[in-house]
């Protein structure tokens, strides 16, 4: 009844790892596991999708915490920062990783000195001299494309 319940009311569930044993403790002797005490098992993909899921006004308290932002940025760097992470995490290039969607202005830019109006970008060649290559990497032999 209360699968049905929560179908109807569209009601989202995040699952739980349960082979953590503070999480099968919770859910075994309180009947639910507290939100602080799930936090430590959940991944940053689950994290995001709990805040995608709230209500406005939860969402709205949330961002409260964070100076200077709104609930529709809050989501926005949450779903850019999944974005990452998860180009990081399967092994992709995150140097020519492109967002699709544009980061509205806000205070962060203005701290870390970022330009509001063109969105600097790194050359390729910076890059690789960042990383090390020498200048002329492209014609040794065991960096050949």
């Amino acid at each position: 009844m209360i699968e049905f319940r929560d179908k109807f009311l569209g009601v989202k569930h995040i699952a739980l790892p349960s082979n953590y044993s503070y999480i099968t403790h919770h859910a075994r002797v309180y009947g639910n596991v507290p939100l602080w005490v799930a936090t430590n098992a959940l991944t940053f993909g689950q994290i995001s999708k709990m805040y995608q899921y709230s209500t406005s006004d939860i969402r709205t308290k949330v961002s409260l915490n964070f100076a200077n932002m709104s609930e529709v940025q809050l989501h926005q760097l949450i779903r850019i920062l999944a974005s990452c992470r998860n180009v990081c995490a399967h092994n992709e290039r995150l140097y020519s990783f492109k967002v699709n969607e544009a980061i509205s202005d806000m205070v962060l830019h203005s701290k870390l000195q970022i330009s509001q109006k063109n969105c600097p970008h790194i050359s390729q060649e910076l890059l690789f001299s960042k990383m090390g290559f020498p200048e002329n990497w492209d014609k040794i032999a065991r960096y050949k494309k």
